[in-house]
């Protein structure tokens, strides 16, 4: 493909670059001058549709051939996301499920360890079966697996974000976080940041969302 400024491009640079020096002094001072600074613009703006056309002349085949390169990829690229997507919400589905197997057990067993605690204060029980109950508990969560969140072909990461509820009605002092008053349109900027820096804001609920690295 020939990169080199054709004749026509580089006359036509010159007539630009010396129609800027050209009316580096323009002054406007009466009709006349007026007039003439018309027609000065009218002078440029023929060069402009000029360089516009060479433009489309040179790019159009080009854009054509972009266009064809595109459409070979597009497919490809679509289906490899699409790909991507669908493992990995299967991969958060089972985080998720880990979790909350997880969760459930650590409650179970904090619930078994305070009851025995609760027992042996009132002496329904000795310290030693205190001892053997509270084993028990740790030792059944200590054989649930704990999530995958990371290898050398993936890491978890985990994103909080700001949900905004609507309709709302905020009091007089948290009218801060609307932009416009009247319709209730939330200012999601001081609202994310506010929300996300600890500071109760009515009406935003904080979530989290797992991406894959």
């Amino acid at each position: 493909m020939n990169t080199q400024k054709t004749k026509e491009i580089v006359l036509l640079e010159k007539k630009v670059n010396q129609f800027e020096i050209d009316i580096s002094d323009l002054k406007i001072i009466d009709d006349e001058t007026m007039l003439k600074a018309a027609e000065k613009r009218k002078e440029i703006k023929s060069y402009l549709n000029e360089a516009v056309k060479i433009k489309k002349e040179a790019t159009d085949p080009l854009n054509g051939v972009l266009k064809t390169i595109r459409g070979w990829f597009l497919p490809i690229e679509e289906k490899a996301e699409n790909s991507i997507t669908y493992i990995e919400i299967r991969m958060s589905k089972y985080q998720n499920e880990v979790d909350a197997k997880r969760l459930k057990a650590e409650r179970d067993s904090q619930e078994k360890i305070d009851k025995a605690n609760a027992e042996l204060e009132k002496g329904k029980i000795s310290e030693k079966q205190a001892e053997k109950i509270i084993e028990r508990a740790e030792t059944k969560v200590e054989k649930v697996p704990e999530v995958i969140t990371k290898s050398d072909s993936f890491h978890t990461r985990i994103n909080r974000n700001v949900r905004f509820i609507e309709p709302i009605q905020l009091g007089a002092s948290d009218l801060r976080y609307l932009v416009d008053h009247e319709y209730i349109v939330w200012n999601t900027v001081k609202g994310r940041k506010d929300a996300l820096a600890g500071i109760s804001v009515p009406g935003t609920s904080i979530y989290e969302e797992k991406t894959f690295v």
